[in-house]
């Protein structure tokens, strides 16, 4: 499959940052959010990437430029007509990504490729809203996809096995490295992220260490991660992280139920660094 041009709804952070590695392997984008300001932060993000490449010379203005170029933006679908893949990245709601499959499937043409990057929603519910099921896929990147190399590819109950290898073939031909995942709340990654977390707090809580102990002693040599898990929280958002664990507690139960402290960081609104206060203070 010859992926001329893809379509990104949503220019949030996940979605500039996927806007950024589809220029990147040379490939045009059309960019669709809601309200111009939305728009304006994500090619503010996707400018960010670029700079900080030419300012370690790593590339050059002009090919910058040239890459900026490739990038279209719109606030309504009819662009859409005209692409070959679509990457969703709208809030992790089911029934907001259920509302934009429905409006995609009108108005793209019937060969595109329909991609959720939900982070733990199913695909197969998602797609059941459409009569299209066959060419919807779930293509869950990670935070930051500029640097993260790991996506997961989803197939849902009705995802056709060619859409799952073209959907893996894209993944390489923008850097990245597909994991093929059953349809099961969390998938891989997130399931096991939020398991490691709900203990990671309880160590807190039982008075093992503190959380900055905690986070030093994941990121020594011996344990090999990038950053510790109360600081990783705060990087993702605590937002997601708790919309992540109620979508694992509601489909596990008990065992996978939000951590009260969790719950109160998102009550107050205290979502990590986007916020200035998390687990951590970033006042």
């Amino acid at each position: 499959m010859e992926v001329r041009r893809i379509g990104v709804l949503g220019a949030g952070t996940m979605g500039g940052e996927i806007v950024f590695v589809a220029t990147q392997a040379g490939i045009p984008v059309t960019m669709k959010d809601i309200e111009q300001k939305y728009l304006d932060a994500g090619i503010e993000k996707v400018k960010q990437i670029y700079s900080f490449k030419v300012k370690r010379r790593r590339m050059s203005q002009e090919e910058m430029d040239q890459k900026l170029g490739l990038v279209q933006t719109t606030l309504d679908y009819a662009p859409f007509e005209d692409v070959d893949f679509v990457i969703e990245a709208v809030p992790e709601n089911l029934e907001l990504k259920r509302k934009v499959f429905r409006e995609l499937e009108q108005v793209c043409k019937p060969g595109a490729i329909l991609a959720s990057n939900t982070s733990a929603l199913s695909i197969s519910r998602i797609a059941e809203a459409t009569t299209c099921a066959e060419r919807i896929i779930g293509m869950h990147f990670f935070n930051p996809v500029s640097m993260m190399r790991l996506v997961e590819v989803i197939a849902g109950e009705q995802t056709g096995t060619e859409i799952v290898e073209k959907t893996c073939s894209l993944s390489e031909q923008i850097g990245k490295t597909p994991v093929k995942c059953s349809d099961s709340a969390g998938f891989i990654v997130n399931r096991l992220l939020c398991a490691a977390m709900r203990e990671a707090v309880r160590c807190e809580r039982e008075g093992l260490l503190t959380r900055e102990e905690i986070d030093n002693a994941l990121v020594k040599p011996d344990a090999g991660l990038p950053t510790g898990l109360f600081k990783m929280a705060d990087q993702l958002g605590i937002d997601l992280l708790y919309r992540v664990m109620s979508i694992l507690e509601e489909a596990f139960g008990e065992r996978f139920s939000v951590p009260p402290e969790i719950s109160e960081l998102y009550n107050k609104g205290e979502f990590g660094i986007k916020s200035g206060k998390g687990f951590y203070n970033y006042g």
